[in-house]
Order: C-alpha cells, then sequence, then structure tokens
C-alpha cells in the first residue's frame, strides 16, 4: 500500500495504489524492467488497474478501489515462482493484530 496516502476507508470509493517491489534472497531491490508481477485479490475490493503488471525499476504498481467491507481485503502479488506475503489493508481486523 503507497504509505504516503490516507488510510483508506470503506463505503467512500477510495481508490489505493498497491505496490509490489521485486528483491533478492538478501532484501536487496532488484531493478528489472518488464517483469511481469500478478497481484491476487480477496474480498470488497476490485482491480481499477489490470492485475498483470510490468515492472518499472523493480516496481509493479496497480490501483485498487475499495469496497464497503475493508477487513475482508487481502492482496498478494507474486512473479514467476515467488509468491509475496499478504497484504491487509490498514483498519481491517487482519492489519490491526
Amino acid at each position: 500500500l503507497d504509505p504516503s496516502s490516507v488510510a483508506p476507508q470503506a463505503n467512500q470509493n477510495d481508490v489505493v495504489f498497491i505496490r509490489a517491489r521485486l528483491l533478492d534472497n538478501h532484501q536487496n531491490p532488484v531493478h528489472l524492467n518488464q517483469a511481469k508481477v500478478q497481484f491476487n485479490l480477496e474480498g470488497d475490493a476490485e482491480w481499477v488497474s489490470p492485475n498483470l503488471i510490468e515492472t518499472e525499476d523493480g516496481v509493479a504498481s496497480a490501483l485498487l478501489k475499495i469496497g464497503a467491507n475493508l477487513s475482508s481485503i487481502k492482496i498478494s502479488a507474486s512473479y514467476q515462482n515467488i509468491k509475496s506475503n499478504s497484504l491487509a489493508l490498514p483498519g481491517s481486523h487482519e492489519a490491526e493484530k
């Protein structure tokens, strides 16, 4: 979730950027262009952008519209055989744990 924005709110038609950064085994950024990152979504939200995004300098950015139930939203990303941890949005029950 783009930390430069205000926390998303349910029932407000909020739209937020979700970014995935490619990292190597030592957690260093990988500056790769045109790597296809697949974003996955569970819960009450919908993609505004496509959910298959090519990286620029190792970062893929997708646009997400929040629905009425913020607590149900989980997002993850994958590149080739590598999968990310799931992200729960701020304000959701998962994020508060």
